[in-house]
């Protein structure tokens, strides 16, 4: 039975101007009529057929791109088959997160729908919404599978989680594998939530901590009473070292409905996981954000998109709906980010200011879009979440909102949501793609106080095709889904990552070269994930561009210009940190197939990116290293002698007895030796043998229960 899902408050439609652009060349005309929805079908099978609606004519004499980036530096990655899933309907959200990495464990996970022939125990509880955790041990060197979700009754969906590590733990086995997504039977009818203890090896039988919410009727479960009505809990599973997991859930009238007033969108839901006796006790916080309403009664609000981050300590995190707050003017009257902050662990949550398009500091924005049909001088940005957009936390708390920016059509209270299309050589494309109007990737980075200063990341060459029949770049898709009514389509699909304590920040995207597609068109047909890093220390992006899943050697034939549906890991291992460079490893997903059909089996594919960027010599990272809110047991550590020879000394000082590993790697990240020793409190000094490690240079990885730092070495 084919499945709805109404995501948007609203069908995002497409009108044209009649009046000439103060920053854009004037268009030639109105020559043809289409429509693009963005709300309405994401995540549905099938979708009503398009109305027809005026579009825009771009001039002529499309640019290569305004930016352009030096790859000085070098890259690896080897991209390796981990798994099948049942369909790519479980990849789409853009903020799922099923793919991340827990650094006290060394664990990456990703989590699924399972393939046709896995079988769950017992397997009468098996159907297509049966869950199961990726393990990767040893940062995803070695893969199994667990089970952690199958219900005969109620079928999983669009899959997000992690890894719940218990204080002071160091031990994979230990460690819980965390879900939770929606739940599907004729309709929408409510929500999964499961963990599991990982233990030595996977099982295709869940574990005993599944919990289901319906959204009617009672809300809570025996485990979770307290849980209120919520929809969708399918974005931005976060884990942090207070012990908390948490995710987000939709708060709307009805998740079925078809029209804005059935669906209508009221806010968020932070849903919080406290562990206690080996299940799961889960919570939520509800935020409803003061937004206008349309003639119908509905709210401006985008109710199946939002977006949150935290610091690793887990005191600080932010909260990000897309919506047209109250009170708006101007170039702020559109769907923008509407941003909440607690600065408590979450015990409360505060309405902070938003992103100020009428003050200076913003024209790069705004000269990149076009103006609102009723005034030619005034652009208002519509950040576009369907295309891709994602947000994370830096080293100084600061919230960091990644997005590409579109063209807000008008701002009467029932056109806030519409967007313009540009007619480019016969297709209605979201941006003209010529001089600054281009779909470009910002950074918009504050704290709710103040001003928030703006990045620009890159420049987008490409943009996703319609999964509707007869939309925008529709013959250009190459997915044809022949099992289901309308194909999907894989955009721009922004994610970030960080380094654990917040210094750098690692941004990914989709785009396609025009040269390879169909008439060099601007549709994502064929994309590459591209790879930039932004460092704290200056606010400065490295010159350096990678396209990660197109490296020059040892590439994937069923990756490179096949990169759809991408994930990467909110966090990332960084080392070699140096003042004018810093290498990371990246966990990163592509979920593909061959015959490109979202309705059959998907093949997922992983890597550890092993990439180095380089950064100016700046004098406001002098000494730049782990900061002292993270300097703990392992960053305050000391190798002595360095130079070494056949052995190098490691001391460290430890808070509290426990588990002290050692890595020591070459310059590709290869481990070459390892120790692990129970630390006593106090002074410790580790041997570690270097016998195997010819003369170069070198990293000893050392970790303790609650830290993790890199340093040098030199070996003679």
């Amino acid at each position: 039975m084919k499945k709805q899902l109404f995501l948007g408050s609203a069908l995002l439609l497409s009108f044209s101007a009649f009046s000439q652009a103060s920053r854009l060349a004037k268009p030639s005309g109105i020559v043809k009529m289409s429509e693009s929805h963005f709300g309405s079908q994401v995540l549905r099978n099938e979708v009503p057929a398009p109305a027809n609606k005026p579009a825009i004519n771009a001039p002529t004499g499309i640019n290569s791109g305004p930016l352009s980036s030096a790859s000085s530096a070098t890259f690896s990655s080897t991209f390796t088959e981990i798994s099948g899933s049942m369909n790519v309907f479980g990849m789409l959200i853009n903020n799922q997160k099923p793919l991340q990495y827990n650094n006290e464990t060394d664990l990456v996970t990703f989590i699924q729908r399972k393939s046709p022939t896995y079988n769950p125990t017992p397997t009468t509880d098996g159907n297509s919404g049966t869950i199961v955790a990726m393990i990767g041990r040893n940062f995803g060197t070695v893969w199994d599978t667990t089970c952690i979700w199958a219900d005969a009754t109620n079928a999983g969906r669009y899959p997000n989680g992690g890894v719940y590590n218990p204080p002071g733990n160091t031990n994979p086995d230990n460690a819980y594998v965390v879900g939770s997504g929606p739940v599907v039977a004729a309709n929408w009818i409510g929500s999964w939530y499961a963990s599991k203890l990982i233990g030595p090896v996977g099982t295709t039988a869940p574990g005993a901590d599944e919990q289901y919410f319906a959204n009617s009727g009672s809300f809570g479960s025996t485990t979770s009473p307290l849980m209120p009505k919520q929809d969708f809990p399918a974005y931005c599973f976060t884990a942090t070292d207070d012990g908390m997991v948490r995710t987000m859930a939709a708060i709307v009238n009805d998740p079925n409905g078809t029209s804005n007033v059935a669906y209508n969108p009221r806010g968020a839901h932070i849903v919080k996981g406290t562990f206690n006796a080996g299940v799961f006790v889960w919570t939520a916080d509800s935020l409803t954000p003061p937004v206008i309403t349309r003639t119908d009664g509905s709210n401006q609000l985008w109710g199946g998109r939002m977006m949150m981050a935290w610091n690793e300590a887990g005191d600080v995190g932010y909260a990000v709906l897309v919506g047209c707050r109250q009170g708006a003017t101007n170039s702020n009257k559109g769907w923008q980010p509407i941003v909440y902050k607690t600065t408590n662990s979450g015990n409360s949550w505060a309405l902070v200011n938003g992103i100020d398009f009428n003050a200076p500091g913003y024209e790069k924005v705004l000269n990149s879009i076009y103006p609102v049909v009723s005034n030619t001088s005034l652009a208002v940005p519509f950040f576009d979440l369907g295309e891709g957009a994602d947000c994370v936390v830096d080293i100084n708390d600061n919230l960091h909102i990644v997005s590409t920016v579109k063209s807000t059509y008008g701002q009467s209270q029932d056109s806030v949501d519409y967007t313009f299309q540009f007619n480019i050589a016969g297709e209605q494309m979201g941006w003209i793609y010529e001089n600054t109007a281009w779909p470009y990737v910002f950074d918009f980075t504050g704290n709710g106080t103040g001003t928030w200063s703006l990045t620009t990341v890159d420049s987008i060459g490409t943009e996703g095709p319609s999964d509707q029949s007869g939309g925008p770049g529709f013959n250009s898709n190459p997915w044809a889904n022949q099992s289901q009514a309308n194909p999907v389509a894989s955009g721009i699909r922004i994610q970030t990552s960080r380094s654990l304590d917040g210094q750098y920040i690692l941004y990914t995207f989709a785009e396609s070269d025009t040269l390879f597609t169909t008439s060099a068109k601007k549709w994502n047909e064929f994309p590459n994930v591209k790879a930039r890093a932004w460092r704290a220390c200056d606010g400065i992006v490295s010159p350096d561009e990678y396209a990660i899943t197109s490296p020059s050697v040892g590439f994937n034939q069923r990756v490179r210009d096949k990169a759809y549906f991408h994930f990467t890991s909110p966090k990332c291992k960084t080392y070699n940190v140096t003042q004018t460079s810093a290498h990371f490893s990246l966990p990163i997903t592509v979920s593909n197939n061959l015959g490109t059909d979202g309705g059959a089996t998907v093949n997922n594919f992983y890597s550890n990116a092993t990439i180095q960027f380089a950064f100016p010599n700046s004098a406001s990272c002098v000494g730049v290293g782990v900061p002292e809110k993270y300097a703990t047991e392992a960053s305050s550590s000391n190798i002595f002698p360095n130079p070494a020879s056949n052995s190098v000394n490691v001391s460290l000082k430890l808070n509290q007895a426990g588990n002290v590993n050692i890595e020591v790697l070459n310059a590709l990240g290869q481990v070459i030796s390892s120790s692990k020793i129970n630390g006593q409190l106090g002074e410790n000094v580790i041997n570690v043998d270097l016998n195997d490690a010819a003369p170069g240079v070198y990293f000893v990885k050392v970790k303790t229960a609650t830290s993790e730092s890199t340093k040098k070495l030199v070996v003679e």
